[in-house]
């Protein structure tokens, strides 16, 4: 698990460094309409029919190639967020399914400590109304979850019978 996250820790901004390297190197506007003037030059030499047409295609390539500029650059910076945000959600399932049987173990474990220490905390008077209403409230807990459990169980089953039959 360390692993994973020292090798997040380390790509995070490596791809942050290439992503900035890419867009400074990107012509400016104002090096594209440059460009697009270099080429307008060019196209007065031509004759007078020629030109007009030749002076349309340019704008709209130069239009065209910059707004598709804009898309990749957009779509870039989105598929590596979306990226950035599959990981962070994978890493919070597994440190989950990780931590969470960690939790429920040292919980189970830890019943009667929890037990006396609830009573050391609660005033003497209303620990014989605390512990009836506890229960009340715990047994269809335990129901609900046991239920989950089993229903969880009976999905996994029925998932691996549909896909290997």
């Amino acid at each position: 698990m360390a692993g994973l996250a020292f090798f997040v820790l380390e790509l995070i901004p490596l791809l942050s460094l290439q992503l900035n390297f890419l867009y400074s190197n990107l012509p400016a506007p104002e090096e594209i309409q440059d460009m697009v003037g270099t080429l307008n030059a060019f196209v007065q030499a031509l004759l007078t029919p020629i030109q007009a047409t030749m002076h349309d295609i340019i704008e709209i390539a130069a239009e065209s190639a910059q707004t598709k500029l804009d898309a990749a650059i957009r779509q870039v910076v989105n598929l590596g967020l979306g990226g950035l945000l599959s990981l962070i959600n994978t890493l919070g399932f597994v440190l989950g399914f990780l931590i969470i049987p960690a939790w429920l173990l040292d919980v189970l474990r830890d019943h009667q400590v929890g037990i006396r220490t609830i009573n050391r905390n609660l005033p003497k008077q209303a620990r014989p109304d605390f512990w009836p209403v506890a229960h009340l409230i715990d047994r269809p807990f335990r129901a609900f979850f046991a239920g989950q459990v089993v229903l969880a169980i009976a999905a996994r089953v029925g998932i691996y019978l549909g896909r290997c039959c």
